[in-house]
């Protein structure tokens, strides 16, 4: 008989965070996200994530034929933090693996995901040495399945269009600045249908530093913060916060009582689907 090692962590639903962590959880999404830009125009929010050897984006499909449907028809650019600059990608540099094909008929239900493969290793090197490409391996995955989700919180990162606007430099350079936003979002359900799991969360709007609307978050990560353990039982946990990539937001409804609820691509879509379609 085989005995399966015991998993050395414990999850934040488990034991409260603090205010503190939850600002550290906040701020560690910025390390991966990044907003989408063509043509000056905002199209969408994404993660950028590595699969084995290939690292590129993770977003929503619609949000990727937004911008490949933009002004610019050879490039599209990045907007990598809160400091001027953009990072430009042509699009020859880019390999589209679809794992969910969006259609109107059904934005609301999905799927709606899609990894887009950087392809010019050059590039790439320069992008790790301002960001970090969040690693997605099968066994992360497996931990979900002793996550209290309805315990969790559940931060969402994206960029809501309402904060984006235009200007130009001293020289008359357009500019497009952008508000990027991590905030806090309650689990409100997860179903399986075809081979995805699709999850709903319920998040404030209007109020609190939250934006009224979420257009512009969709194709952005949405994460479940954990801490890990420094001893076999759970009791002494390490000070640092982790995070797991939980979600893909892709889809928001009409808002009720304050609310919004975003309905996200779950961790067996990303764990699963996107990691089969990079690699095989």
């Amino acid at each position: 008989m085989i005995i399966q090692p015991r998993q050395e962590f414990n999850f934040v639903g488990q034991q409260q965070l603090s205010d503190a962590d939850l600002n550290e959880a906040r701020r560690a999404t910025n390390e991966y996200s990044v907003s989408l830009i063509n043509g000056n125009d905002l199209k969408g929010s994404a993660t950028l994530v590595s699969i084995g050897r290939s690292f590129g984006l993770l977003t929503a499909h619609h949000v990727w034929q937004a911008v490949r449907e933009g002004k610019c028809r050879d490039h599209f650019c990045m907007v990598l933090g809160s400091k001027l600059g953009r990072f430009e990608c042509p699009f020859d540099e880019c390999t589209a693996l679809i794992v969910g094909e969006y259609s109107a008929g059904h934005a609301e239900e999905g799927p709606d995901l899609v990894f887009i493969r950087f392809d010019h290793e050059p590039r790439i090197g320069w992008l790790k040495g301002i960001k970090s490409f969040h690693p997605l391996e099968a066994e992360r995955g497996q931990v979900f399945s002793c996550l209290p989700y309805d315990r969790c919180p559940w931060l969402v990162w994206g960029t809501p269009a309402e904060g984006t606007y235009k200007s130009s430099s001293e020289t008359g350079e357009p500019i497009v600045r952008v508000k990027q936003f991590a905030g806090d979002a309650e689990f409100s359900g997860i179903v399986e249908r075809d081979g995805f799991d699709f999850v709903k969360v319920k998040i404030t709007c209007g109020r609190d530093g939250f934006p009224n609307d979420y257009g512009g978050v969709s194709g952005g990560g949405v994460w479940i913060p954990i801490r890990y353990s420094e001893d076999p039982v759970g009791k002494v946990l390490k000070p640092s916060v982790n995070l797991l990539l939980a979600g893909v937001a892709y889809y928001q409804s009409e808002e009720i009582g304050g609310y919004k609820t975003l309905s996200l691509h779950g961790p067996k879509s990303i764990y699963e689907r996107v990691i089969g379609s990079a690699l095989y």
